[in-house]
């Protein structure tokens, strides 16, 4: 059994996917580990799942990731097109 969500994080891959990562603590963990979490290590209470993936190239490769400061509703993408 899972507890609501408890916060987020994104991850840029360098082909330009921006990835969507929600962390959720684990209420009960298995002791001998899980068939439906795999990956997640026995007695393990916390575990990220992929919520969402945006294609973020516009033509070239990323390199950076930056949230407005202030202002978490905007991000920048660094690449190296003109």
């Amino acid at each position: 059994m899972l507890t609501e969500l408890e916060w987020f994080t994104f991850t840029l891959h360098s082909a330009g996917g921006l990835h969507l990562w929600v962390v959720v603590e684990v209420l009960s963990p298995d002791p001998h580990g899980s068939d439906f979490d795999l990956g997640l290590v026995p007695r393990g209470r916390v575990k990220l799942v992929k919520s969402s993936t945006l294609d973020t190239t516009g033509g070239g490769p990323a390199h950076c990731l930056q949230f407005k400061p202030g202002d978490t509703n905007h991000l920048y993408v660094g690449s190296d097109v003109v």
